[in-house]
């Protein structure tokens, strides 16, 4: 008796045949997933704790997705093993970001021996020129954030009432000064010769115990604003508990205290960041380093920025900033670099 259709025994192999080519056209036309950058930051503490080494890691996270990039957190470094933790990271890495220019020298001995690795240095001493480091470095150089803590007095200087500011400053020594502490009593000066500014130099990044005994000294000596330059907010805490305002460096936490900050000074490092991912991303970091091998933080492209304002900054206030913030980019106000205090 004859059957119609597919005999059973060229069924199966039929079967076979048809999943097979199924699966070979998917594979061949699936959406391909994107390569991820694989990215490894370098810092002293920790990527979510403290004010500097977050204010890095945000930086990287805000550009997390624009970029595929996968990230690793390599922290609390022990320099002893700096060299070593390096060569490892450049093995599994293609881009190493180090966010404090005390890595420079480690940096400078491995870079070399990694050319296929791209290093982004921070750096903020002073301007550099193109053989500064290797031609796979690329330095975001905050060499201009006197211009920012000028900003800052002046603004302290418009809020005061008691015509007495101190500065807490992290580290003694002619950089911090001049970016930090001798810049922001210019600005100040610059609206109020007769303003009295007093600094305390605490020695370390993070001393929570001396650097709010120091802001309780200044509330007492009449200071009724206080910048602080720490990696932590222990000295903004400390300025609220006084009832005197503070400005802090390094990363915006106005939210957090809204009528006690008159702002921070904020190095906006994800600005500068983005521009080298891009470039990395494109396969065109030579041509890019090659006009870029320094890439200064500024006011005009606001990677140098105090973001938003406490409640008690006016609009007044506000235009003032902003009226000055253009004077120091197009040269009008000079900014005095002044090393000593």
């Amino acid at each position: 008796m004859g059957s119609s259709g597919i005999s059973r025994k060229w069924l199966v192999p039929a079967i076979i045949v048809l999943v097979v080519a199924s699966a070979t056209v998917y594979w061949l036309t699936r959406p391909k997933e994107e390569e991820k950058l694989r990215v490894a930051v370098v810092m002293w503490g920790f990527h979510d704790e403290g004010l500097w080494d977050p204010a890095a890691a945000n930086a990287v996270l805000n550009l997390e997705e624009k970029y595929n990039l996968e990230i690793t957190w390599a922290e609390e470094i022990d320099f002893t093993q700096l060299e070593s933790l390096l060569r490892t990271l450049a093995g599994k890495n293609d881009v190493i970001y180090l966010t404090t220019d005390e890595f420079e020298e480690a940096m400078r001995a491995m870079a070399p021996g990694s050319p296929d690795v791209y290093w982004i240095q921070q750096y903020e001493s002073t301007s550099i020129s193109s053989d500064y480091f290797p031609e796979n470095v690329v330095a975001l150089n905050a060499y201009q954030a006197s211009d920012l803590s000028f900003l800052a007095g002046a603004i302290a200087a418009k809020i005061t009432e008691t015509n007495k500011l101190g500065v807490v400053q992290a580290i003694a020594g002619p950089r911090d000064t001049r970016l930090m502490s001798a810049a922001f009593r210019s600005g100040a000066h610059y609206v109020n010769e007769e303003i009295e500014v007093f600094r305390v130099v605490i020695g370390a990044y993070v001393d929570p115990i001396k650097t709010r005994d120091s802001v309780a000294s200044l509330a007492e000596a009449g200071c009724d604003i206080v910048f602080v330059g720490m990696d932590d907010e222990s000295g903004t805490l400390e300025a609220k508990e006084n009832g005197i305002y503070s400005i802090q460096e390094y990363r915006d936490i106005v939210s957090e205290h809204p009528d006690t900050m008159i702002g921070c000074t904020c190095w906006e490092w994800d600005v500068l960041l983005d521009k080298v991912f891009d470039a990395i991303t494109k396969d065109r970091f030579d041509e890019f380093r090659a006009e870029n091998y320094e890439m200064p933080l500024s006011l005009e492209d606001r990677s140098l920025d105090i973001p938003t304002f406490g409640n008690m900054v006016s609009e007044d206030v506000k235009e003032f900033a902003e009226d000055l913030r253009e004077k120091i980019i197009d040269g009008t106000v000079e900014v005095p670099l002044i090393d000593e205090w």
